[in-house]
């Protein structure tokens, strides 16, 4: 997979990790990440790095912090 683009409405999370068997054969994701109960930015962002991808969070065309991040964000990854 050259690029995965992810708009699911809080489901982000629970997909990802459910997924992570098949992570390894995605190059490029782009996932717009819902803040709901259960799903956590940085934890999100730490396991995304486990699976091998540089992750780069934005939040209104900046650059942020995992943990300094609120509401609604874009996270980026790329695999080396």
């Amino acid at each position: 997979v050259d690029f995965l683009k992810m708009d699911i409405e809080g489901a982000e999370q629970d997909v990802l990790t459910s997924a992570q068997d098949y992570l390894h054969l995605v190059k490029h994701l782009m996932v717009e990440f819902h803040p709901r109960i259960g799903q956590n930015l940085p934890d999100l962002v730490k396991f995304l790095q486990e699976q091998g991808f540089t992750v780069t969070v934005w939040k209104d065309g900046d650059e942020v912090k995992p943990k300094r991040a609120r509401g609604l964000v874009l996270i980026e990854g790329t695999r080396s």
